[in-house]
């Protein structure tokens, strides 16, 4: 997938989730939202996560942060950026999601998604606006490659500004 937007610097990129008031802050929220909702409305075991382009997994990852079922929740957070995916890793870790992998890679890349069992819950915040519309509606034909019937994908998209 192409993008469209170049960032220089995808990990001082994540810097504005410090800013509480912030667009990315209150987009996290809403996303982990989302993450506790599916895993809870699941039946307990196994609970496969993906997490596209995942960054530093903050919506992932923050949201199981102390979640009693966090133990359940495997996957792959897929982040080409280093500094990122070793952010994700050691937060992973920190907060004891030992199931998830964090692999440093291309999210376009179909072998990213190699020996995952099919997926519960797929991410994909963040990523549209940095897509063309033609790499959007690739994305989203190949959800069905790696998700279980009745996955949740959550998907965050945006409007420019004027």
């Amino acid at each position: 997938m192409s993008g469209i937007f170049a960032i220089s610097d995808w990990s001082d990129w994540h810097d504005e989730y410090e800013n509480p008031d912030s667009e990315l802050t209150q987009r996290c929220r809403l996303v982990q939202e989302q993450v506790v909702a599916t895993v809870e409305a699941l039946p307990r075991g196994p609970v496969t996560v993906v997490s596209i382009c995942g960054g530093q997994g903050r919506e992932l990852i923050g949201a199981l942060e102390g979640h009693d079922r966090r133990s359940d929740v495997g996957g792959r957070l897929v982040e080409l950026d280093a500094r990122n995916a070793a952010f994700a890793r050691e937060r992973a870790e920190a907060v004891g999601l030992t199931g998830l992998e964090v692999r440093e890679g291309d999210a376009s890349a179909s072998d990213s998604y190699d020996g995952l069992p099919p997926a519960d819950l797929v991410i994909v915040s963040g990523v549209f606006g940095h897509l063309c519309p033609d790499d959007r509606r690739r994305l989203i034909a190949f959800l069905p490659q790696i998700c279980r019937t009745g996955a949740r994908v959550v998907i965050t998209t945006y409007e420019e500004k004027p």
